[in-house]
């Protein structure tokens, strides 16, 4: 278990690193198959950037540092591209990812 949330934290930080080469500052953590009660990090959208967080959205800091959240966790970070996502799609929790 050790071994599976070095890991994942590895990944991670691998993950923040490489989107953040490509100008990505903003990441929602995403779990299709969670059936724990970490439901509410599920679409949280937060800001990965090296910056300073000029946007909207917390630091990936207010949520623990991102993924793993628990034991076995399989969120992760993807990618959003803030303009593809309407008000009215973030607000219903439709957000469009560019991977």
């Amino acid at each position: 278990m050790v071994a599976r949330t070095t890991a994942r934290e590895a990944m991670t930080q691998g993950t923040i690193n490489r989107l953040n080469e490509h100008g990505v500052e903003l990441a929602p953590g995403v779990d299709p198959q969670c059936r724990r009660l970490l439901h509410y990090y599920q679409n949280v959208i937060v800001f990965i950037g090296r910056g300073e967080n000029t946007t909207r959205y917390p630091d990936i800091s207010a949520i623990n540092g991102g993924p793993p959240f628990c034991r076995n966790c399989q969120h992760a970070l993807m990618p959003l591209v803030e303009p593809v996502a309407t008000d009215e799609e973030k607000a219903r929790g439709i957000i469009p990812l560019i991977c």
